[in-house]
């Protein structure tokens, strides 16, 4: 599959300006900043990339970058085969971006009369701007609310406008930061799978910038994490969890545990940690396995063996929390 976006050796400096410097001489204002160091990566048409990373790692400056609203220092980015510094027009006729910034909106204004005003500035005509919104307003259930003043929409209706801004040229790449920021989680996830669908149904390429693991392990085909302007690693879940991880967590919930079972398990060397509570009606049972592809069957069947039956197993919630402190050497939130 082709590559909507290659990204190449990729830097960018911020450099503060001259009287900055005079006056912030002994402090770090005066100095330079590299804000994105060799950074490298592609991702594959029709794709949902996250990119994941601690506060100032560079997430949005190379977002910025992407959407052609800032230039790199060195390095090269090719997106849908066009040159970011040459095609630059082109590469803007064919790009989404969606920003967490309401302020963008016109608040006296309905939902629709935005979207109609931003459609113009993208020269498109009436007719194809009334049917975009028509056909934008379906696929987010937005008809509730378009015709009323964006001063009274709520958060989510907020970023379901924004999204419904960036999708009216129908574009090729989709590049958002935080595009879930504020919402409540079930809202989040409404709002996701909409993108998942475009992806999935248009062929849309996706890079999501996101401070949510759990919405990068759920929704993202891949994930990249960013840690100071570096690339520390990107792939699939399943690649980067061989990399980072030699061992996984599992929580059962069963109905007993004999303290010879117990005993058992904390002379098998491929278990590394056993933790256990009692609940009302059910013993939580927490073990981290190495190799749990050849060793997770055999915890299960010690258990069954000895009349500990399993109501409910659950995999480990916390792999994408270990690869990405393991990976920038942060704890996650």
């Amino acid at each position: 599959m082709p590559y909507a976006v290659e990204i190449e050796k990729l830097t960018k400096i911020f450099r503060p300006k001259r009287g900055i410097r005079r006056w912030f001489a002994s402090s770090s204002l005066s100095h330079d900043i590299k804000v994105l160091d060799d950074v490298t990566l592609c991702v594959q048409t029709g794709e949902v990339f996250g990119l994941l990373g601690p506060n100032g790692a560079g997430k949005t400056t190379l977002l910025k970058i992407l959407s052609t609203l800032i230039r790199p220092d060195r390095g090269s980015v090719r997106i849908l085969g066009y040159d970011l510094v040459r095609d630059e027009n082109r590469i803007k006729e064919r790009i989404g971006m969606v920003y967490p910034d309401e302020r963008s909106f016109y608040w006296r204004l309905s939902g629709r009369e935005n979207l109609c005003f931003f459609g113009s500035l993208l020269n498109l005509s009436a007719k194809e701007i009334d049917r975009r919104i028509r056909e934008l307003s379906s696929f987010m259930n937005m008809g509730d609310f378009l015709d009323d003043r964006y001063d009274a929409y709520s958060t989510g209706m907020k970023q379901r406008l924004l999204l419904a801004r960036a999708m009216l040229r129908e574009p090729e790449v989709l590049l958002m930061d935080e595009p879930t920021r504020g919402l409540d989680p079930s809202m989040a996830e409404s709002l996701l799978k909409e993108i998942c669908s475009l992806a999935s149904n248009k062929q849309t390429t996706v890079l999501m910038v996101t401070h949510s693991l759990s919405e990068a392990k759920k929704f993202c085909s891949r994930i990249g994490v960013l840690s100071q302007g570096r690339l520390v690693c990107e792939g699939r879940m399943e690649d980067l969890k061989a990399s980072f991880l030699d061992a996984s967590r599992y929580c059962f919930y069963i109905t007993s545990l004999d303290t010879k079972v117990l005993s058992e398990m904390q002379r098998l060397p491929w278990v590394t940690d056993i933790q256990w509570s009692n609940g009302s009606d059910k013993i939580k049972l927490d073990l981290t396995i190495q190799d749990p592809e050849a060793n997770l069957s055999k915890v299960m069947d010690l258990l069954r063996e000895n009349g500990s039956m399993i109501v409910r197993m659950e995999a480990g919630e916390s792999d994408i929390k270990t690869i990405f402190a393991r990976a920038t050497g942060r704890e996650a939130g």
